[in-house]
């Protein structure tokens, strides 16, 4: 068109279909939004936790505010959304609020883009939308105690939340059958995600839980070649896996990479009255006090029974009591944590505590069984999988899937980065978090604990029997085949 030849008037009319073109494309913005795949499976799932997992640059902020926008415009094509009238939005600092408005005015059509209001502070806390329904926004800096108090229909998390905070929030969605959780995270800290929502829903044990994994490469139609090549390059490889791929951060440098839930977790089932087990503590005064029983079976297989901790070594010992009678164990053995032998304020050490008031007597580890080292060399040979006759692999070592501390021990306990490597070299010594039951299997497996039958000590043996055991007990107790 030949701008030249039109008259004002032509040009003027010109000028409003130009602009009535635009904002026709404005207002459909929402409608054209092309979603990388991760992004869609998100949308699309029914999942009432869908945790959306990915690497920097992956497209999560983008995926959470898709859904926010299709949830308050009732425009959501794989959920009831119509009782989605408060929502909360979770974030680890309220200052990205104005980069999260300039990220929904591409999702959004500008008719129906919501109000904001401080709420006489500083910073953008809530959007009223065209329906009156209401998104208001926390940060993860604030304590816990904020979010609870209130009902709300929905939560998104922008990044990973402290455990307290998403505990407070889930709280407040009982009331609205319709609920649900929205998480877009790269994993670079709290590992309670790992062991609560992500592998409930990556073993598929429950239904409600979905895991949607995205890279940054998924996102490339919307990132500069340039950028990812030289944000790869400045990142380790450690770190690649996490800020490119989105695995957890967690579990880099895990001390016991041979744990798997599939292989070593089994279900609880009664332990065989005559069947002996071994019982060891942790005592400690400025945290829970922790203690583990171990079972050994008549194929010298050694299973986690039972886990307990407690405030006090009183409060532990009448546990320990408590269990014992209920599941009638036969045990052979009570070890302690040297430090049990240290006196308290009040003159009194652990054993003593426990002996006399709870009737329970315990001896202390040795120094050679506190061997750190060894008692990890120990603890992975028997999760290490080995040969059986019919050609099976096995690991001597599994949990009952009560013992959650323990599996979750299992799956962050780490290793300490070390510090000036090119000057000191590498020295592996495990992290002193997520250790509260490790400690008390590693003092047990340093124990060689043995299968004893009615006082006698059956050989305990370093080979496999287990070629023709399909009837057995063991299977049995485990459902294993």
């Amino acid at each position: 068109m030949d701008l030249s030849k039109l008259t004002l008037e032509e040009k003027l009319e010109a000028l409003r279909l130009l602009e009535q073109k635009e904002l026709l494309s404005k207002e459909l913005i929402l409608d054209n939004q092309v979603l990388n795949p991760p992004q869609r499976k998100f949308y699309q799932s029914k999942a009432r936790i869908r945790l959306f997992c990915g690497g920097n640059g992956s497209g999560k902020s983008r995926a959470l505010l898709h859904e926010l926008v299709r949830v308050h415009l009732r425009k959501h094509d794989y959920r009831n959304v119509e009782n989605i009238n408060r929502t909360w939005f979770f974030m680890p600092d309220l200052k990205k609020v104005e980069d999260y408005l300039s990220e929904l005015k591409k999702v959004c059509p500008p008719s129906k883009f919501p109000d904001t209001d401080r709420m006489g502070t500083p910073n953008i806390r809530r959007l009223v939308w065209p329906n009156k329904t209401v998104t208001t926004f926390y940060s993860y800096e604030q304590d816990s105690m904020a979010a609870e108090g209130s009902n709300i229909d929905a939560a998104f998390f922008d990044e990973p939340p402290p455990r307290s905070v998403y505990i407070a929030t889930y709280r407040g969605l009982r009331s609205n059958p319709d609920h649900f959780i929205v998480f877009g995270l790269t994993p670079i800290s709290e590992p309670w995600i790992y062991t609560e929502l992500y592998q409930p829903a990556i073993n598929k044990e429950d239904p409600s839980k979905e895991v949607i994994l995205a890279t940054t490469f998924d996102n490339r139609d919307n990132l500069s070649e340039d950028w990812i090549v030289n944000f790869k390059n400045s990142l380790t490889e450690d770190e690649q896996r996490v800020r490119l791929y989105g695995e957890f951060a967690a579990l880099q440098g895990r001390v016991f990479k041979e744990f798997n839930r599939r292989t070593h977790v089994v279900m609880q089932k009664p332990w065989p009255k005559d069947w002996p087990v071994y019982v060891c503590i942790d005592p400690h005064s400025r945290k829970l006090s922790t203690a583990v029983w171990l079972g050994v079976t008549k194929d010298d297989e050694l299973i986690v029974l039972e886990e307990a901790s407690a405030d006090g070594i009183q409060e532990l010992g009448d546990r320990i009591n408590q269990i014992e009678e209920e599941r009638e164990y036969y045990v052979v053995s009570r070890i302690i944590d040297n430090s049990g032998s240290a006196r308290d304020w009040s003159g009194n050490t652990a054993i003593e505590i426990l002996r006399k008031n709870c009737g329970l007597s315990f001896r202390p580890v040795s120094n050679e069984e506190k061997d750190v080292d060894q008692g990890i060399f120990k603890i992975r040979e028997a999760l290490r999988l080995k040969d059986l006759p019919d050609g099976r692999k096995e690991p001597t070592l599994y949990v009952m899937d009560n013992c959650r501390g323990v599996i979750q021990d299992f799956e962050l306990y780490g290793w300490q980065e070390s510090r000036h490597p090119e000057k000191y070299g590498v020295k592996e010594s495990p992290k002193k978090v997520n250790d509260d039951y490790i400690d008390p299997i590693r003092y047990l497996l340093m124990q060689r604990p043995r299968h004893r039958v009615g006082g006698d000590i059956i050989s305990y043996g370093s080979g496999y029997t287990k070629a023709n055991r399909s009837s057995s007990l063991w299977n049995k107790l485990t459902g294993k085949k």
